[in-house]
């Protein structure tokens, strides 16, 4: 079994920025406390923004909304802040460069899809995870041992956590919900937001 600090389930954009938030703490404190793994289920990083969104979608968000944390070295990162209208290629090659720049696919395991989540009696967690062609039948189940969970894993996609995971897991996990949820139904600690929906 692997042990790492966090586990980040999903290398999208929300997953992949907070990978460079943790590396670049990590670079600072040189501290293992801000270890991490991103597991993805496709073959590549921002996936959805390279392949599955729309043809020649132009980004109509601000530009500093769009950003990773730290982002520098792309020859468009001297945009205006507030820049709306731009091409989506020449974000990807700013998130690229800035990947690339940190190492982050290093601690990227692609083709790795999260099949459960379990607390363990120490106060960690357990992920196993199907390793290999999401096509193909051959798959390895691998178990990753972590002390937090971050799930990043997209409001538009179909497997969506269940807005009751705060009650079957402590509140180290940081959960992801594309509904609702109360208050209430939170377990004491510190919360994660990861995106703004």
């Amino acid at each position: 079994m692997t042990t790492v600090n966090t586990i980040i389930v999903g290398g999208g954009h929300a997953g992949v920025n907070l990978a460079c938030m943790l590396e670049l703490q990590q670079k600072e404190t040189d501290g293992k406390d801000f270890d991490y793994l991103i597991l993805e289920r496709s073959t590549s990083l921002l996936s959805k923004w390279r392949n599955k969104r729309w043809d020649h979608f132009q980004l109509n968000t601000p530009v500093i909304f769009s950003r990773l944390h730290g982002q520098k070295g792309c020859k468009y990162d001297n945009r205006d802040d507030w820049l709306l209208d731009r091409p989506l290629q020449q974000d990807i090659e700013c998130w690229d460069a800035h990947i690339n720049d940190l190492k982050i696919t290093e601690r990227s395991k692609l083709s790795s899809n999260v099949v459960s989540v379990k607390p363990l009696e120490d106060g960690t967690f357990e992920t196993t995870v199907k390793e290999g062609n999401i096509e193909g039948s051959t798959k390895t189940t691998v178990l990753y041992r972590s002390r937090n969970v971050v799930v990043c894993n997209g409001v538009y996609d179909h497997n969506i956590v269940p807005s009751n995971l705060s009650k079957a897991l402590p509140a180290t996990v940081k959960q992801h919900v594309s509904g609702g949820f109360s208050l209430e139904d939170l377990a004491d600690g510190n919360i994660l937001v990861v995106g703004s929906r």
